[in-house]
């Protein structure tokens, strides 16, 4: 698939144009296939427009529309010739309302910040994300391949010992039982990009801890 990124961050030029409106959006998030790098010529662009307040949801909802009908025309005559035609579908909201726990944790797990910063931290509280999986479905080779690149092995060779860090150590986490640990959120995509490697799917899970 074709690279979409200069024609995101094209659209996104129309969004951010007005500065009363980009003075109301906290950040812009991509989720969904085109940010698992899953995405194929049927995918859409999913993008979550996260607001400080929801007193600016209305206005920044009618400006985004507004961009999306303008960015049509601009695409049919610019992007369409370069054979990129991907509907851009927003949502705008905020994050950290409940009504978007779910998806929350989809973009933890996989999205990618495209404006702003994710993650506002609190003084004194360090972020991390909590990853559960399961490795059922694999054979017994795809779980030791899986768990090496994971937690890292040691080996001999020459009569020397050798140690080889695995992913979670290099992103600073810890394991916490056989099928779950915990991340930094900043470095959780890393974790679930690998998993989804593998055909698995992680469930994810934000905490904090002081």
């Amino acid at each position: 698939m074709k690279n979409v990124f200069p024609y995101i961050y094209d659209f996104l030029s129309l969004v951010l144009e007005e500065e009363d409106i980009a003075s109301k959006i906290k950040r812009i998030v991509l989720f969904g296939s085109v940010a698992r790098g899953e995405a194929d010529e049927e995918s859409d662009i999913d993008i979550f427009i996260d607001v400080w307040s929801k007193s600016s949801i209305k206005d920044v909802e009618q400006y985004v529309a507004e961009a999306e009908k303008r960015f049509y025309v601009i695409s049919e005559r610019k992007w369409s010739l370069l054979g990129i035609k991907l509907p851009i579908k927003c949502i705008v909201g905020m994050l950290d309302d409940d009504r978007w726990k779910s998806l929350r944790s989809e973009i933890i797990s996989s999205g990618m910040t495209l404006f702003g910063k994710f993650e506002e931290k609190e003084e004194g509280w360090a972020h991390y994300a909590m990853v559960n999986y399961s490795l059922a479905g694999l054979s017994q080779a795809k779980k030791m391949k899986l768990l090496r690149k994971l937690f890292g092995y040691t080996g001999v060779k020459k009569k020397k010992k050798y140690v080889w860090h695995g992913l979670l150590e290099e992103s600073g986490g810890v394991k916490l039982s056989s099928n779950v640990i915990l991340v930094p959120v900043e470095k959780s995509r890393d974790v679930t990009k690998l998993l989804h490697s593998f055909k698995i799917t992680p469930q994810i899970r934000e905490v904090r801890i002081k």
